[in-house]
């Protein structure tokens, strides 16, 4: 009667060995099992820290009527409610990376009646335009818009529509390409301030005359610390903020 060789525990494992030595088995399952639990926690803690849309809602199918108003970027102004005793503002956004501008421009001055899906994330709102039309009521009434001098205000220069929440993140260096991309197709470049300002929480940019940002002057204060400098209105309940982008200060 032949006997089985005992196979002794060297601490190394040798393949043509049926089975795994206990220590080295052990050693590897703890091993695993810690790699397996890290990893878990890495997308745990970058999911946890990433540019959460707090507050973010998305609602399709809303319809909203006001005064259309295409400059420094499309924008619907409404009258005065209880909920907006000073008027509402609406930013308006086209599809994917691209403004309203060249459905909506038509209607400058008018009254129109606008329908999509609005975007909102804390005192930003937007509405993607599906349909926009002049108008079967008069043009309403809306407050002039209020000077509140000149300021100089820390933040974020951001794309509205992913700020408001179409993408996660929305903000930051990592959000840069995008964000250069959506302004540079006629979204609405934001300044997301460090504090909030007068109770907003960001301002419509627009140049030195009022309208939109000029390509070429403002790519590189995208997505990181900025420090603008410019006179600020408030147009209904959202801030505006003229600006020189050859004068922003980067940290």
């Amino acid at each position: 009667m032949s006997r089985q060789p005992v196979v002794k525990d060297y601490g190394f494992f040798v393949g043509y060995f049926k089975t795994m030595p206990r220590g080295i088995a052990l050693f590897a399952l703890a091993v695993g099992g810690a790699l397996v639990g890290a990893a878990a926690a890495s997308g745990f803690l970058l999911a946890y820290n990433s540019d959460d849309p707090i507050g973010r809602t998305y609602g399709p199918g809303a319809m909203v009527s006001g005064l259309y108003q295409a400059l420094p970027y499309p924008h619907v102004r409404m009258p005065p409610d209880k909920d907006h005793p000073g008027g509402h503002t609406l930013l308006l956004a086209g599809d994917g990376k691209h403004g309203a501008q060249t459905a909506a421009n038509i209607f400058a001055g008018q009254g129109v009646d606008v329908t999509g899906g609005l975007l909102k994330r804390g005192t930003i709102d937007m509405l993607i335009v599906e349909t926009i039309k002049a108008s079967a009521q008069s043009t309403p009434q809306t407050s002039a818009a209020v000077p509140l001098g000149r300021w100089r205000i820390g933040g974020e220069v951001c794309d509205g529509k992913c700020a408001a929440g179409a993408m996660k993140p929305g903000t930051g260096l990592a959000h840069k390409g995008c964000a250069n991309l959506c302004i540079a197709g006629g979204l609405p470049p934001l300044l997301v301030t460090e504090q909030p300002v007068d109770g907003a929480n960001f301002l419509l940019l627009a140049n030195s005359d009022g309208g939109p940002l000029t390509a070429g002057t403002w790519e590189n204060t995208v997505a990181r610390p900025a420090i603008l400098e410019g006179e600020v209105e408030r147009r209904g309940d959202v801030l505006v903020m003229r600006i020189d982008p050859a004068k922003v200060v980067l940290p």
